[in-house]
């Protein structure tokens, strides 16, 4: 019984720290929707912020779905908000060759890496483009990634900046020294390290007193100089921190102190400053005077005047009568009309008045004659007021004495301008707001008016200029910025002289059309490169298709080389060996040449093997196109003759030679025609067969357009792999085009077709323009005594070695042998060899890592290294040839060949 108590009591303490328990949770749980509400709360106060941000703001699920944009984003990229709601993806907005990229930092973002700002090119709904920086950050839920967060900023104007930059420093060293102000270029350090010649002027020091050898702090009087130095650190570690405009007080070499506005900048990426210096004593002067004048008279800074339309003074500041130099007395004995001076375009005084009586108000310039004789230019406005049944009238002066200097400064800038807009590559242009033009640069004039003077086009409307413009989009574009004041940008094809050329001989422009006051700006920048490279892209594409196929047969092709080639270099050497004994008998001797022979058969067939595959490379010379081309239409005059095949001819007489080898192009030429003929023949019985060469750009295009039944489009795609052909059995290999697409490869070019069913087909061969290269005077090997040396030997075969190690042995030389790269390099750091034969392919440690270990230990015996492989034809092992200059000996070799380049070798090593 007393166990049963002590249970239920324990049964009762256990039920009560359970309703705890049930409570604190219940608790809990309303804190979590409290927490869920203001996360809620949260989100909406950042997307309202994120509307009224000026850059794009974005939100994508972890697929790249777009689940929410701010408004910018629509008018950045063209699209609505009915779009977005049907379902974007992100990669929809980004050009499809930044889209991998994409891709990949979204995997990386998504797997916690930080990635900061990145560039992509993105797409607006309209196919146009502009740069962009992102920022983008994954979005975690529950710890989990569910989706991405990323700010967008644009950088077209950034990126145009940057570029005109770049291409205007001479431009801005000219305007440095010319400004008109005096700038100086400041060190960390303080150093003054660049300035012009006002600099000089106002300090009263020549550059070579100044430049590396004077502190800015040189010049600073002594109560400026503590603020001036804070702002010199402020600005280096925090640019904004510190301000841009101040002034201070500069102590010249004479030491006159002078009131110097300055303008100070931080040099992007440094630690350097650019500091223009502003001299304001005059100003100050004057700043000065007309505070004390404000103090006075009503406080007012502008002249005052009340008179009657007879030009009798009632009223005038102290301001007004200053300005005009006399006192009180004597100003109020003046007439008004005697005060004013007309300027040689204005209106007279009395045209003024009548305008006043008729409107009632007037605004304009003249000038007032000063007492002493002087004329102050002053910007008037007036009213005409009435008192009782006289009307009189209440005019405001203000001295613009600075304001007319400002405009001989902005006129100056201006000229500036001028010069800058002459100086640039690009085509400027202003229209007024009937969109005739106002002014140009010189790079439009010779671009759109070519023989013509600035004279003869100032003025004219556009549709004048270009009859052709009236009532087009581009038209009706060109009004809307005028009247909606929203810049445009466009790419076009402009028409420029003969508007009948041909659309390969037009050019491509980018336009941006802004307003400029009431006016409209263009600027035009020529794009043409940029959209043809755009449009061939697309052909290079299916192209690079082919090539890749073909590589893998090359591939195939060098391993079976490669194979081959170690044990037929025993047969072939072992045998010649053997065949040059003395004391074997004749039938052996002559049975071991048939070995050899057979032997060197072999390799010919490898070497044919690789030539299919176009691993070997050309032997090139300096040849005429046109006359390869006679000669193949020699080659097959008869058979063209017979099929009634009529050759059309259309060489370019200037074309320039290249290198090719001659007799590789020849074979592909012989290919193109005669299974041109064959098309046609079968076709119809006859055709025309026109063979063009011509200079494209950098390369030299040979076409092949032939008019029998044409090519489908899933042909095309397959016309130049290996075994295809859509010949009947027996009447083809399908080898012809696959092997003369290697050779063309192998030369650096292209072999591409052009065709549709029933159209006929063209083939067209491009070709790299190469110049002649040096002859290289070949010099027979003299005879005389063979250098003796110590010889390491490398290769995993062991037919190889030991073959090398008979004929060195014979020739006296001390041989060791090693199977791979690791054994090799031991010996190499323990002994000294005069000459080291090496294969390049080998298991464990190759060929290629001994070579790169043998620089590091002795990069003088890398001159001793001859490379003996099966494998030279494969593109790797011809670059890495090419990039050591390594000598090679190719798989199978003799020992005559092997004796030669021995002792070319050590005789060399010997000089």
């Amino acid at each position: 019984m007393k166990d049963e108590t002590k249970t239920k009591e324990e049964f009762i303490r256990e039920l009560q720290q359970l309703r705890r328990q049930v409570a604190k949770f219940d608790k809990s749980e309303q804190e979590r929707e409290k927490a869920k509400e203001e996360l809620r709360e949260s989100e909406a106060r950042l997307k309202e912020l994120a509307e009224l941000l000026p850059e794009i703001v974005c939100e994508t699920d972890e697929k790249g779905n777009l689940t929410y944009v701010n408004r910018i984003a629509y008018e950045k990229f063209g699209y609505t908000e009915e779009d977005f709601n049907q379902g974007m993806n992100v990669l929809q907005v980004i050009i499809p060759g930044d889209r991998d990229r994409v891709r990949a930092n979204m995997g990386r973002i998504t797997a916690g890496e930080k990635l900061g700002e990145i560039e992509y090119t993105v797409l607006r709904k309209d196919g146009s483009t502009f740069p962009v920086s992102i920022y983008s950050n994954a979005i975690i839920r529950q710890k989990k990634p569910v989706g991405f967060r990323t700010i967008v900023i644009d950088n077209t104007w950034g990126k145009k900046v940057a570029d005109e930059l770049k291409r205007s420093e001479e431009r801005y060293r000219a305007i440095f020294e010319n400004t008109g102000t005096a700038i100086a270029v400041t060190e960390e350090d303080t150093m003054i390290s660049l300035a012009n010649h006002e600099m000089e002027l106002l300090s009263g020091y020549s550059k070579e007193e100044l430049e590396g050898k004077r502190s800015w702090t040189d010049f600073v009087v002594r109560e400026d100089l503590a603020r001036m130095k804070k702002y010199h650190g402020l600005r280096r570690d925090n640019p904004v921190s510190a301000p841009r405009n101040y002034e201070f007080k500069l102590v010249d070499k004479q030491a006159n102190i002078k009131n110097i506005l300055i303008t100070i900048s931080m040099i992007p990426e440094t630690k350097k400053a650019i500091a223009s210096f502003l001299d304001i004593t005059e100003q100050k002067k004057a700043e000065e005077e007309l505070k004390l004048r404000a103090e006075m008279l009503d406080q007012a800074s502008d002249g005052i005047m009340l008179r009657d339309f007879d030009g009798n003074l009632l009223y005038a500041n102290e301001t007004a009568i200053k300005d005009r130099g006399y006192t009180l007395e004597e100003f109020f004995k003046l007439n008004a009309r005697d005060l004013i001076v007309a300027e040689p375009n204005s209106e007279s005084i009395k045209e003024w008045d009548q305008r006043l009586m008729e409107k009632g108000y007037s605004h304009t310039e003249f000038g007032i004659r000063h007492k002493d004789g002087s004329l102050v230019p002053m910007d008037a406005m007036a009213t005409k007021i009435k008192s009782g049944n006289k009307e009189y009238i209440l005019s405001i002066t203000r001295n613009i004495t600075e304001q007319k200097k400002t405009e001989e400064a902005l006129k100056e800038s201006d000229e500036r301008l001028r010069l800058f807009m002459n100086s640039a590559t690009d085509a400027f242009s202003i229209w007024d707001s009937e969109l005739n033009l106002v002014d140009c640069n010189e790079v439009r004039m010779k671009l759109f008016f070519p023989g013509l003077r600035k004279e003869e086009v100032i003025g004219k409307n556009i549709v004048e200029l270009y009859p052709f413009f009236k009532g087009t989009d581009r038209h009706s574009k060109y009004l809307e910025v005028l009247k909606t004041g929203k810049p445009l940008f466009i790419a076009d094809t402009v028409r420029i002289g003969d508007i009948s050329l041909p659309e390969s001989e037009q050019r491509h422009h980018s336009i941006r059309a802004f307003k400029v006051g009431n006016g409209l700006g263009l600027i035009n920048t020529d794009i043409t490169e940029r959209v043809r490279a755009e449009a061939e892209r697309a052909v290079l594409e299916r192209k690079s298709q082919v090539t890749n196929r073909m590589a893998v047969v090359g591939e195939m092709a060098s391993g079976i080389a490669h194979e081959i080639n170690n044990p037929l270099t025993g047969v072939v050497g072992f045998a010649q060996l053997l065949a040059d004994r003395k004391d074997l008998p004749e039938d052996v001797r002559e049975q071991l040449k048939i070995i050899h022979e057979g032997g060197h058969r072999v390799a010919n067939i490898i070497k044919g093997l690789l030539s299919f595959a176009r691993q070997s490379k050309p032997k090139r010379e300096y040849v005429d196109i046109n006359e390869i081309v006679e000669e193949t239409l020699q080659l097959s005059h008869y058979k063209l003759e017979t099929s009634n095949i009529e050759i059309i001819k259309r060489f370019e007489p200037e074309l320039p030679w290249t290198m090719v080898d001659a007799g590789q192009l020849q074979q592909v030429f012989i290919n193109l025609i005669l299974n041109a003929e064959q098309e046609m023949s079968s076709a119809h019985g006859k055709g025309k067969l026109e063979i063009k060469t011509e200079l494209a750009g950098d390369r030299i295009r040979i076409s092949f357009k032939d008019d029998g039944p044409g090519i489908a489009k899933e042909t095309i795609k397959r016309i130049f792999n290996p075994f295809f052909t859509t010949k009947e059995v027996g009447k083809g290999t399908g080898l012809g085009l696959s092997l003369s697409h290697g050779i063309i490869a192998e030369h650096g070019g292209q072999l591409y077709i052009e065709s549709e069913l029933r159209k006929g087909a063209t083939f067209v061969v491009e070709l790299p323009l190469l110049t002649k290269e040096e002859e290289i005077e070949k010099v027979e090997a003299e005879a005389g005594t063979e250098e003796k040396g110590r010889i390491l030997v490398v290769d995993d075969e062991e037919v190889v070695r030991q073959y090398l190690n008979s004929v060195l042995t014979k020739m006296g030389h001390t041989v060791e042998m090693a199977t791979n790269g690791e054994e090799a390099l031991e010996l190499v750091k323990s002994t000294r060899y005069n000459l080291i034969l090496s294969d390049i392919k080998m298991p464990g440690m190759d060929g290629k890592e001994f070579y790169k270990n043998i620089e590091e230990i002795a990069p003088s015996l890398t001159r001793r290294v001859v490379f003996i492989t099966g494998d030279v034809m494969g593109e790797d092992t011809q670059d890495f040839l090419l990039e050591t200059g390594a000598q090679h000996i190719t798989k199978p070799f003799d020992a005559g060949n092997l004796r030669r380049v021995v002792n070319d070798m050590l005789s060399g090593s010997k000089k």
